[in-house]
C-alpha cells in the first residue's frame, strides 16, 4: 500500500468535511475508509494543537502586557509576580524584557538629545569610563578636561 502524503491527507480532509463519512469519502477518492479515518484523526489532532497554541500565545501576550503596565506604574518585581500569579523565572523574564525596552529607549533619547555631532564624543566618554572603571567624579573631570581642551583649541 502506498504511503499517504500530507497533500493527500489535505485532500481527504476537504472531501470529508463535505461528506462527514469515512466510507463515502473513501468511495469518492477510491481509497480505504481506514486510511480516511487515520487522515481525519491526524488533521483533528493538528487543529487541536494549533488552537491550544493560539490560546497559550494569547494568554502569554496578555500577561506580558499586564506585567509591562505594572512595571511602568512603578510596581516592583515582587508585586508583578504576586499580582499576576507568576513564578520567579517568568516574572524575572518579563522584568528583564521591560528593562531592555526602556533602556534602549533612553539610549535613543540621549542620542537625539545630544545630536549626531556629539555622538562621537559621547562614545569616547563611554569608552574612557569602561576602560578605567571610572566613578562619577572621574567622569566629570574627563568632561571638564574635554571642554577645556576644546575651548583652548578654539582660541
Amino acid at each position: 500500500m502506498p504511503r499517504i502524503t500530507q497533500d493527500m491527507c489535505e485532500r481527504i480532509w476537504e472531501v470529508y468535511k463535505r461528506r462527514l463519512s469515512y466510507t463515502s469519502t473513501g468511495k469518492e477518492l477510491g481509497i480505504d475508509r481506514r486510511t480516511v479515518r487515520r487522515c481525519v484523526e491526524r488533521k483533528r489532532e493538528q487543529l487541536a494543537r494549533s488552537e491550544v497554541g493560539q490560546v497559550v500565545d494569547g494568554k502569554a501576550k496578555e500577561t506580558r502586557a499586564r506585567a509591562f503596565k505594572m512595571l511602568k506604574e512603578g510596581k516592583g518585581l515582587g508585586d508583578v509576580a504576586i499580582g499576576l500569579k507568576l513564578g520567579c523565572k517568568e516574572a524575572k523574564s518579563y522584568h528583564e524584557e521591560w528593562l531592555q525596552i526602556t533602556n534602549r529607549q533612553r539610549i535613543l533619547d540621549i542620542c537625539s538629545e545630544i545630536g549626531e555631532d556629539e555622538l562621537g564624543r559621547f562614545l569616547e566618554l563611554y569608552e574612557y569610563a569602561k576602560l578605567h572603571g571610572a566613578d562619577p567624579d572621574e567622569l566629570l573631570k574627563h568632561l571638564k578636561g574635554s571642554k577645556l581642551a576644546d575651548s583652548e583649541r578654539a582660541r
